[in-house]
């Protein structure tokens, strides 16, 4: 296992006490690979800025952060080569909030917005209550061998899924719950498509910092000054830096028209007030903390996590050949193909909450086609991990 002696990702806490959701929806012997949250502390820098601010004891409304603006512009053209202003960065209280503005924002009721699958959850349900309609195109399955699959993309089912009432394309790059990366030339194909029907493209880009096999992430609004024009970009410092319950997110769109539609459609929310954001000032805090002083801990982070993600194919391999898994090159979550293990009478999910008594997500909360599959997160100590991998084996071999 690679070395990370700075930070501390063995430690197996008490998550339960503290109401984590992801350790209190299952019973106590449950161990939950579930919700896409990680089971390690924070990097000591986002400690210490939140005990500064809880120290000043008054907890007021507060006015948007400049510097942090200032310091996520700065961050898009160091990693990604992306000039970004100020103005067109717009702090929001949360990804899946960010989706609903922009349903809200772009198009007009009875429109569509297309997701391709299987894909997060939320993607799916935003669309109807604000009068849109979901739309999917699915993925395409490959198996790359006895043990592996991944997901292609196919121009071809992508553009027949495109009618007269598609406005929007929610993009999830990387992808969630696969773990791939689009190329340059993936996305640029995907864009064109979208450019040729007038489509805007919301682009859920908030695992761009996790990238498992070293590479650059590319963002959709980067491709081109055109594509820019017509793309909304969702990021956060949450999934990074383990902030999910904070809820420090930001869109950037550079389009003039589009943003003041966003910002329209976010105050209408409340999501958008006095001078900025609505954003908790601990969000604020701990989102500046993190972009400006997390990067070794993010670093230490990637390299327990590969490892984890190693040790998991493996083990699955060798224990459980059955079961077909992704090869993740981001994020922290594996999907599983468990359809050759035979369970006919209840679904995956429910078959190892009973048998072995781990948490997973069901394949069908990604896509209707999906209840063969589940996801399976790997950001926990190795031992929680181990254990959960154990108890899942010892069931799939009971069958």
């Amino acid at each position: 296992m690679t070395q990370t002696s700075t930070y501390d990702f063995e430690t197996r806490l008490d998550h339960r006490a503290h109401r984590s959701a992801k350790w209190s929806v299952f019973d106590e012997d449950v161990l939950p690979l579930w919700v896409a949250d990680m089971d390690f502390k924070v990097a000591p820098a986002i400690t210490e800025a939140l005990h500064e601010r809880v120290d000043f004891g008054v907890f007021a409304y507060t006015r948007q952060d400049d510097e942090l603006i200032d310091i996520i512009c700065e961050r898009m053209e160091r990693l990604y080569d992306w000039k970004v202003q100020p103005e067109e960065v717009i702090l929001i209280p949360g990804l899946v909030t960010g989706l609903m503005i922009a349903a809200d924002a772009v198009g007009q009721p009875g429109d569509g917005i297309l997701n391709q699958t299987p894909v997060y959850g939320p993607f799916l349900s935003v669309a109807p209550p604000r009068g849109r309609f979901t739309q999917m195109a699915e993925l395409s399955y490959v198996q790359d061998d006895a043990h592996t699959l991944h997901y292609e993309f196919d121009p071809a089912v992508f553009e027949a899924e495109i009618s007269k009432q598609t406005s929007m394309l929610f993009f999830c790059n990387p992808h969630n719950p696969t773990g791939q990366m689009y190329s340059r030339e993936q996305i640029e194909q995907i864009a064109e498509i979208c450019e040729r029907n007038d489509m805007i493209i919301c682009s859920d880009e908030i695992h761009c910092d996790l990238l498992l096999n070293g590479g650059k992430h590319v963002p959709t609004a980067s491709i081109s000054p055109e594509i820019s024009q017509r793309t909304v970009t969702l990021m956060a410092p949450s999934k990074t830096f383990n902030l999910p319950g904070l809820q420090a997110s930001f869109a950037i769109i550079q389009n003039s028209e589009l943003r003041e539609k966003f910002v329209q459609a976010a105050s209408h929310m409340h999501a958008y007030g006095w001078g900025g954001a609505t954003l908790n000032i601990f969000a604020y805090t701990a989102a500046h903390a993190a972009y400006a002083h997390g990067e070794d801990w993010k670093d230490a982070m990637l390299a327990y996590v590969r490892d984890n993600r190693d040790f998991a194919r493996a083990y699955i391999k060798e224990h459980m050949p059955q079961i077909k898994t992704t090869n993740p090159e981001a994020t922290f979550l594996m999907w599983l193909d468990c359809g050759n293990l035979g369970v006919t009478n209840q679904t995956l999910q429910e078959f190892f909450l009973e048998k072995a008594r781990v948490g997973l997500n069901p394949g069908n909360f990604f896509g209707n086609s999906y209840d063969h599959f589940v996801r399976l997160n790997f950001a926990c100590p190795r031992s929680v991990l181990e254990e959960a991998l154990g108890r899942m084996a010892q069931a799939v071999q009971s069958l």
